[in-house]
């Protein structure tokens, strides 16, 4: 609240603040760019469940308003990191209407015609329900964004990869701040994990689909079904879109199915394989990872592998996180969740070495090499 005031006070003082007309851009805006695959757009509402989505866009004028639906969000209040012209990132809860503060230095300056803003999915309450649209939920329903009458926006460069990561906690970014913090909110930062660095360090735009709890065989905690049946929705009733296709499609899923058959694991597993090597194009590579943690049980890893060599297909690769996660770096007292120092000076770093070779598409037999 006080960081909230002290925006408000900086564009009063900055004279920007105005009673004037205002232009609304519509969440259907094509000058938004939205995160791949974990958005649902509409011109009333883009909405998002899952930490680690993202928009950007370039707007003109002297002042900003983020505008959130807000009236079936879950206590305590999701979270999101925003940022103007590339300054300072600065934390809120997700309200009804957010003021965002234009730096002083760029205001009114006739070579920066522009405006650049961010905004990314921090976090939200692992235990709520995020999947049931119809009561109250923890997802981020944009409804707009209303700028200076008669202002402009236009859509900034869009990376040339895309990567769509599936997993659990420790790919939505549970507890990268550690579990001291009283709000499971202000424990946890998708912008820390591992899963979204990964768009950063390999030069691609990225869609987190990551749900606590989850893996092949369960279900989470918040309402989501276990991955076969969930991958190809967004939340409960609404599709998940894959195009533009995936560059690379990333599963971290697994490690909670540690208490399942190994033989159930292997159905599973292989339905969802199946399921996504259908829904995306011959150019798309999907990847699963050895389950982090390393404290998954190895018959859970060995059930997940069986599926990979049992379908036997050149778009569908297992890569061995052995030694990537060490939890003397930083992790809770489960030793599940790494911190996110730990992500962003190590896991993060080695999983991009790792899979840059999987964003070239599969050769095909008899293709001339390049």
């Amino acid at each position: 609240m006080v960081r909230r005031l002290f925006a408000l006070a900086i564009l009063f003082i900055a004279g920007v603040a105005t009673a004037h007309g205002s232009t609304l851009i519509a969440p259907d805006n094509p000058a938004i760019v939205y995160s791949p695959y974990n958005w649902s757009v509409s011109h009333a509402a883009a909405i998002s469940p899952n930490p680690g989505a993202y928009f950007r866009t370039m707007f003109t004028g002297r002042t900003a308003v983020l505008q959130f639906d807000a009236a079936t969000m879950a206590g305590p209040a999701s979270e999101i990191w925003w940022r103007v012209d590339d300054r300072t990132w600065t934390k809120t809860a997700v309200a009804g209407a957010i003021a965002l503060a234009i730096p002083a230095d760029a205001l009114g300056n006739p070579d920066i015609p522009y405006h650049t803003l961010e905004v990314v999915f921090k976090s939200m309450d692992i235990v709520a329900n995020r999947w049931n649209s119809t009561g109250f939920w923890t997802a981020l329903k944009l409804a707009g964004i209303a700028l200076d009458d008669g202002a402009m926006v236009k859509a900034p460069a869009v990376l040339p990869c895309n990567l769509l990561i599936y997993g659990d906690s420790i790919t939505e970014g549970v507890r990268t701040m550690g579990e001291s913090a009283v709000m499971a909110t202000d424990q946890n930062d998708a912008q820390q994990g591992w899963a979204y660095l990964l768009g950063e360090t390999l030069g691609c735009e990225v869609g987190v689909v990551g749900f606590g709890g989850q893996a092949f065989t369960t279900s989470t905690i918040g309402n989501v079904p276990a991955a076969p049946l969930s991958y190809d929705l967004i939340y409960q009733g609404r599709p998940r879109s894959f195009s533009p296709a995936p560059t690379l499609v990333i599963s971290n899923e697994g490690f909670n199915d540690r208490s399942s058959p190994g033989d159930s694991v292997t159905a599973a597993a292989t339905a969802f394989f199946k399921g996504l090597l259908a829904a995306t194009p011959p150019s798309t590579r999907v990847v699963q990872l050895e389950p982090l943690p390393a404290i998954t049980p190895p018959g859970t890893s060995a059930a997940i592998r069986t599926a990979v060599t049992g379908i036997a297909s050149p778009r569908l690769s297992w890569v061995s996180t052995a030694g990537i996660f060490n939890t003397a770096y930083g992790a809770d007292s489960l030793l599940v969740h790494p911190s996110g120092a730990n992500d962003q000076s190590l896991i993060a770093p080695q999983l991009a070495a790792l899979l840059a070779p999987y964003l070239r598409p599969v050769r095909r037999p008899g293709a001339a090499q390049r």
